[in-house]
């Protein structure tokens, strides 16, 4: 019997062990910027303007854009701008991370050209990334790092090891007579 309920107590507490633990940590979007910028503004403009909206965060890469699953709620329609993360390239442009090529090198010259010939990347409130012209007057998408709420990996997961050890506590009584 003794065996038994050592057995269920061991299976339940298996069971507790698969409920996820705190969420992992990662830039997140937070916000767009209430001021708007052309593509020759700056990155640390930019950044500051996030900062004193939104403490602690910064301009989102193309990827942390991608990569985000916890909104802050409903975000402002229209474009934000955000950094894009080059991965590779050829005959006078770029891909981002994302999959958009980028004509050019850098975005808006690294953030120093208004000009409507050069190019950045932005993206909709809906997380549409988007190549568009430096002399747009658009906000910054505004990430900061916050903690990411991980799914259970199984919903009947916990429910089945509990039942699993009703079972066995129920099977350890039986056997005592």
């Amino acid at each position: 019997m003794r065996r038994w309920r050592s057995l269920a107590l061991v299976v339940a507490g298996l069971s507790l062990l698969s409920i996820p633990a705190a969420g992992v940590w990662s830039f997140q979007i937070v916000g767009f910027s209430a001021q708007r910028f052309q593509g020759n503004s700056g990155l640390l403009a930019m950044t500051t303007a996030c900062q004193s909206q939104f403490p602690a965060s910064r301009v989102c890469s193309s990827s942390e854009v991608a990569n985000t699953v916890k909104l802050p709620g409903p975000l402002p329609g229209g474009l934000a701008w955000v950094q894009p993360v080059m991965v590779g390239g050829e005959n006078g442009a770029s891909v981002d991370q994302s999959g958009g090529i980028v004509p050019g090198t850098v975005p808006c010259t690294g953030w120093t050209n208004n000009s409507s010939g050069v190019f950045g990347v932005a993206t909709s409130a809906t997380g549409q990334l988007a190549v568009t012209t430096c002399d747009q007057l658009l906000s910054v998408a505004c990430c900061a790092f916050s903690p990411v709420p991980e799914p259970p990996t199984s919903l009947a997961e916990p429910a089945a090891g509990v039942a699993l050890a009703s079972l066995l506590a129920g099977r350890a009584a039986c056997s005592a007579f």
